[in-house]
């Protein structure tokens, strides 16, 4: 639907960047699948994805004894996410200063006043106007 409401003439496709580690056999059950899959049927049905890949997954490879990701790329994802939540404190308190002066400005007081104005001035227009047509018959 993307694609459509873009326009574009080729599908959109993505490379596989989040790729999760293998799952163990103790931890990814056919009752667990089958729960998941309910809770996502929806998903399933209209991304085309095969209700057991789970298995395909798990006997395709070895799995290894205990996956490990590297302590330096932890602690750099982590810090990471820190500073992305931290820029966006920032942004929010930004935010919310400009919301503030904004309210102090009665901004929207002004608005109303203006509209307000515009309507006088318009009927006052049409009054004179019809007044001036009247005149120009007579």
């Amino acid at each position: 639907m993307l694609q459509e409401h873009l326009g574009l003439p080729e599908p959109l496709t993505t490379g596989a960047k989040n790729v999760s580690a293998p799952i163990s056999l103790g931890t990814y059950s056919q009752d667990l699948a089958d729960k998941v899959y309910v809770l996502y049927q929806q998903d399933f049905e209209r991304l085309g994805y095969d209700r057991d890949s789970w298995r395909d997954s798990q006997s395709a490879s070895p799995i290894p004894a205990k996956v490990v990701v590297p302590e330096e790329r932890f602690y750099d994802e982590i810090i990471e996410r820190n500073i992305i939540i931290s820029s966006l404190y920032q942004e929010r308190q930004r935010l919310h200063a400009d919301l503030r002066r904004v309210s102090r400005l009665h901004v929207l007081d002004l608005v109303n006043a203006l509209a307000g104005l515009r309507r006088g001035f318009r009927l006052l227009v049409s009054k004179a106007w019809t007044g001036l047509c009247a005149m120009l018959r007579r």
